[in-house]
């Protein structure tokens, strides 16, 4: 897969974003207009729609690895987004059925994650991972056990309540791993 310079990525999200600004337009009658910031990082969010200020956050190393993939997805994914919010002002799902009918509308697979692999990611580009954080206090509840980090355990130990979002139910300390 050759690999294209950002600035000319750049200019690619730029004609999507006005292909899919079009389309909207001509079925719509609305102009929807999106600043586009390329200040996402890290490997747990490929891109983030803010509906304050029509603004969508995208990951340039992501866009730089997989570049025409990230475009006619992740891209059309947060556009959809705004589009969805203009449209019902906060009514539906984020990633409900109007969302689907407005990426299947826009010629983009209705998926709501990417599977892009972010190891490769990592490698050939120079992002920066943060490291992974200990969870040594154990916690139970009904249906599994939770690895908590020292901050919530502390939290617990001076009274704060957490329930599993599964089952619903209290979790409880069990001990160190």
């Amino acid at each position: 897969m050759k690999r294209l310079r950002i600035e000319t990525l750049k200019s690619k999200v730029d004609a999507k974003i006005k292909w899919c600004r079009e389309k909207v337009l001509e079925k719509y009658n609305h102009m929807i207009t999106a600043e586009i910031r390329y200040d996402l990082s890290g490997t747990s969010r490929t891109g983030v729609c803010k509906y304050k200020g029509n603004i969508i956050r995208l990951n340039p190393f992501i866009l730089k690895e997989y570049g025409d993939d990230y475009i006619n997805t992740t891209v059309v994914h947060e556009f959809a987004h705004l589009v969805v919010n203009y449209i019902y002002r906060y009514k539906t799902r984020p990633h409900g059925r109007e969302w689907k009918w407005m990426m299947r509308f826009l010629e983009a697979p209705p998926n709501r994650c990417s599977d892009y692999n972010m190891q490769t990611v990592i490698e050939n580009t120079s992002m920066k991972v943060r490291r992974k954080v200990a969870r040594p206090y154990l916690y139970k509840c009904v249906c599994r056990e939770h690895q908590l980090t020292s901050n919530i355990h502390s939290k617990m130990v001076r009274g704060q309540r957490r329930s599993c979002l599964k089952c619903r139910q209290r979790i409880t300390y069990i001990g160190m791993i």
